[in-house]
């Protein structure tokens, strides 16, 4: 699991190619956003829509110039993504809403902010439906969900309808 900041792991998910921004380097598992001119580049912390999860590396596009992006449909398309590996699993909930950070090249879920949050924690799970604080605690990851209109494809103020 590691290597990548977030990746798509169930649920509803929409891939779809865009054009990326000529200076744009994220790499795969990367936030990423639309610049004005409507090119795929990195989120940032203080971006306001995020489109989706890169699917590979900004210099590894194919075809030249293209970016696969996983787009989550709804609130059923769940993500795996990175934490603070100094967290302590136990103080997470599952429902609890946060917001990112920056951590050396690129982002990660920042638990200790709720404000302007972006996502969800919804595992992982034990059997019994309970967060899975072991698993949490190894892999400094969680199981999450953007929240509903964060993500640019469900914005009211921007719909975005990418040809197939």
């Amino acid at each position: 699991m590691s290597g990548f900041a977030f990746r798509p792991i169930r649920g509803n998910w929409r891939t779809v190619a865009f054009n990326t921004a000529s200076a744009a380097t994220f790499g795969k598992g990367a936030l990423v956003a639309l610049n004005t001119a409507r090119d795929l580049q990195e989120a940032t912390v203080g971006s306001e829509k995020i489109l989706g999860i890169a699917l590979s590396r900004s210099v590894d596009s194919f075809p030249s110039g293209c970016v696969l992006v996983a787009i989550p449909g709804d609130n059923s398309a769940v993500f795996d993504a990175a934490i603070e590996t100094d967290v302590v699993a136990s103080a997470l909930s599952f429902g609890q809403s946060y917001t990112f950070e920056k951590s050396g090249n690129t982002l990660r879920i920042d638990v200790d902010s709720q404000a302007s949050a972006y996502v969800e924690i919804v595992g992982p799970l034990t059997a019994s439906g309970a967060l899975d604080t072991t698993r949490i605690s190894s892999n400094s990851r969680v199981e999450a969900v953007f929240l509903q209109g964060i993500y640019g494809y469900a914005s009211a103020a921007s719909l975005l309808v990418p040809t197939p």
